[in-house]
């Protein structure tokens, strides 16, 4: 006896997802910064390769670490997505070159430790990139008796405000040269020098002279920087 089967046809088939596994191999840093400010705080970004170049796989903790310890704060670890963290560092107080730090220690890794990428930030004190001087009344009559509020601004590279130093503020007459106190006064004499407070400002107050023309009052950072004049009319 002979018994015979259909086996069917085939008329659909299965597909499996495999996921490939390889350990970090490579942790390139990319800060935005040439350097930072006490208390400035940056976006950063790892690039986390394997060791065929590829990017590495989702989900995997990278350590993060800032040399020396307490030099301003970081999270403790991050995620990888798409081949890389994304974090943030606000810088301390002190002045000085920091390291920041990535690493891989997860399952994969050496008993020793797993590769890592760092990158040095220098934290610098602000310095001084612009100086600016207004006056509330830019004419005045003469008789030295009429006087004038001034405000100097100084401010870094970013806009931010630079305290803590001195601003020479000078009456220079009809030139460029120290003038006498017939071209007027500020605070008194013909050249005053103030320490910017906390929003970077110094003020002073203008006496005209009694001489009628253009006084001409200058505003410098001390000991460098080239004034930038301000022009009174007094009459």
């Amino acid at each position: 006896t002979v018994i015979e089967q259909e086996l069917g046809e085939i008329t659909a088939s299965d597909s499996a997802t495999l996921t490939r596994r390889r350990a970090p191999s490579t942790l390139v840093c990319e800060p935005n910064a040439s350097y930072l400010r006490p208390y400035d705080t940056i976006p950063l970004l790892v690039y986390i390769n394997d060791d065929q170049g590829y990017p590495v796989e989702d989900g995997l903790q990278i350590d993060l670490y800032v040399t020396p310890p307490g030099a301003g704060s970081l999270p403790a670890s991050a995620i990888t997505q798409n081949g890389m963290i994304a974090f943030e560092y606000t810088a301390g107080g002190d002045v000085g070159n920091i390291l920041l730090t990535a690493q891989y220690n997860g399952a994969l890794s050496a008993p020793s430790g797993g590769p890592s990428g760092s990158y040095e930030i220098p934290i610098q004190a602000p310095e001084p990139h612009s100086i600016d001087l207004v006056a509330t009344d830019h004419q005045l009559p003469g008789y030295g008796t009429a006087t004038t509020q001034l405000t100097a601004t100084v401010l870094d590279s970013f806009g931010a405000a630079v305290k803590s130093v001195d601003v020479k503020i000078c009456v220079l007459g009809d030139g460029d040269q120290y003038s006498n106190p017939e071209w007027g006064l500020v605070d008194g004499t013909w050249c005053v020098t103030k320490s910017t407070d906390g929003s970077g400002v110094v003020e002073a107050v203008y006496t005209a002279g009694y001489i009628h023309g253009i006084a001409k009052i200058g505003a410098q950072v001390v000991p460098s920087g080239d004034p930038k004049f301000l022009q009174s009319v007094i009459e």
